[in-house]
């Protein structure tokens, strides 16, 4: 996992001295292979209507420089992995594909993935001009199975609208836990006559990480081999978390007949909601009545916990046309591509060279989203996603039920895991 690094500022700092880094060992581009006419298949889960519509103008867009190549996109919005595995059961399985880090593992250690380290050096891709972090996300062994695309942290959003009501200052860097508690009880004596509350916080197991960082829980071990999510510090984190709700603080999405806490928010049901950059597109294409600004996520006793998601796009191993498809790849984790995807607000380039791009000086939103990688951790744990996945979902609708106090459910959850993991999972 990630160390958690400095502010803003030095982050721009490392991001130009990668770039002057790599400005200074970089040779002459060689040579991409000749196109070959065939016919690709894309696919990746959609965020939003505004990801989507981006995704295909890019597609249209490679297909008018290279009219020999068709491309079929199938964005699958529900069960993502599942539509993936059976399209390939179905024999007409994805030649490129998106896959985020958490997955990255068992997807490698299945052999479900190309190897890119040659298909790069054939196409000049340089590593260094990728956060380190992001692309170290998709290698095991010295070998790469993945170029990152985008990524995202989670902020806190909120409306200004209903602040100014109950008379409520922004959040700001000097927000914790507290502050953040009671400003949501605030903001919910503004909204509880119409339903609604200050803060909605859904039973997610990525939703809740940051707080268990927050408090200085760890998710692994030092030497990787065991889960260690159940720690005290983590059992107080999750009882925090799941506290606002209990308290009548907090209301889950769905029990505000919404399916996201996005879509809970653009309704005007919360004050407050913990987000990623996904969220801007969809706020501004449909509720753009809703005034809003984003912050960094509240310290915690520990300091600042974020979570960093990656995706990437990859090549499947059973791809006919492996070189087409990396080319294509190529295509669309270029800078020019990433520009335009940052420009839709909905994620934040892989490239470093974007670093300065004027529209983190027009929008303070993606700045906040940006800032969240101070003090984040790689949203990868181990080579066991899938099983992570599964077992810390169901602790957080246990507790969220009441079925399970907090340590109960982290306690089953860590076991589950660490039973994958004893049996040789992720190897």
């Amino acid at each position: 996992m990630r160390e958690p690094c400095g502010g803003l500022k030095w982050i721009i700092a490392l991001a130009m001295l990668l770039l002057l880094f790599n400005g200074c060992n970089r040779g002459a581009s060689p040579a991409a292979p000749a196109v070959k006419p065939c016919e690709l298949t894309l696919a990746g889960w959609v965020s939003s209507p505004v990801e989507e519509k981006a995704v295909r103008n890019q597609i249209a867009g490679y297909m008018k420089k290279y009219p020999q190549i068709k491309i079929t996109y199938r964005p699958l919005d529900r069960f993502y992995l599942e539509s993936l595995d059976r399209m390939e059961k179905e024999g007409r399985g994805a030649d490129l594909f998106y896959l985020d880090a958490q997955m990255a593992g068992d997807f490698i250690n299945a052999g479900k993935l190309q190897p890119l380290n040659n298909l790069m050096m054939e196409f000049g891709t340089r590593p260094g001009d990728f956060y380190p972090d992001l692309l170290s996300a998709f290698k095991k062994d010295g070998e790469t199975y993945g170029i990152p695309k985008d990524f995202n942290t989670l902020g806190l959003y909120y409306n200004k609208d209903y602040f100014d009501k109950a008379k409520v200052g922004y959040p700001d860097i000097t927000w914790d836990w507290g502050k953040m508690k009671e400003a949501a009880r605030k903001t919910g004596l503004v909204l509880t006559p119409h339903g609604g509350y200050g803060l909605s916080l859904p039973p997610d197991f990525a939703r809740w990480l940051p707080f268990a960082f927050q408090n200085g829980a760890k998710v692994l071990s030092e030497d990787g081999g065991s889960c260690i999510l159940n720690s005290d510090k983590a059992v107080e984190s999750l009882e925090f978390y799941y506290g606002l709700q209990k308290d009548g603080i907090s209301q889950e999405p769905a029990k505000l007949d919404c399916s996201w806490a996005g879509e809970a928010f653009g309704q005007g049901k919360a004050a407050m909601v913990i987000e990623g950059g996904w969220l801007i597109p969809y706020l501004h294409e449909e509720h753009p009545e809703i005034k809003f600004g984003v912050s960094q996520l509240p310290r915690g006793p520990a300091g600042r916990g974020n979570v960093l998601y990656v995706v990437a796009y990859c090549i499947s191993k059973s791809s006919k046309h492996p070189v087409e498809a990396y080319r294509l790849l190529s295509y669309l984790t270029g800078e020019e591509v990433q520009k335009e995807v940052l420009h839709t607000g909905f994620a934040l380039p892989s490239r470093i060279a974007l670093i300065d791009d004027p529209y983190y000086r027009e929008n303070q939103e993606a700045v906040a989203i940006l800032r969240g990688m101070e003090g984040a951790t790689l949203y990868r744990f181990g080579d066991v996603g899938a099983a992570f996945n599964l077992a810390f979902s169901q602790a957080m609708s246990a507790v969220f039920s009441g079925q399970e106090t907090p340590r109960k459910a982290l306690d089953t959850a860590v076991k589950q895991v660490n039973d994958v993991l004893q049996q040789g999972g992720g190897k």
